[in-house]
């Protein structure tokens, strides 16, 4: 008898296959560390992404998750940004 796949683990292995999907799509990386000011930095893209290409009425929301600033306009890259979650366990010498 063969046992059914547990729903979360279902869920998990779509949730996955999503995200993957979501990164072939993407143009750019952006890789930040822990306190070094993303938010801000997301700010400061969104917002000349905003006003490079003209976007009206776009919400702050969307402005702060530049991911989905290509809706608004198809000249717009997929920026995708990164979290180093253990910045301590790197050498100096592999950031470079």
């Amino acid at each position: 008898m063969v046992a059914k796949p547990h729903k979360k683990m279902i869920k998990y292995y779509i949730r996955i296959f999503l995200e993957y999907i979501s990164h072939l799509k993407t143009d750019v990386y952006v890789l930040s560390f822990p306190k070094s000011g993303r938010t801000w930095y997301r700010f400061m893209i969104g917002n000349s992404l905003v006003n490079t290409f003209k976007l009206s009425n776009v919400p702050m929301n969307d402005i702060l998750m530049v991911k989905k600033l290509y809706k608004y306009s198809n000249k717009i890259p997929i920026i995708y940004f990164l979290h180093e979650d253990f910045p301590d366990w790197i050498h100096y010498q592999k950031i470079s």
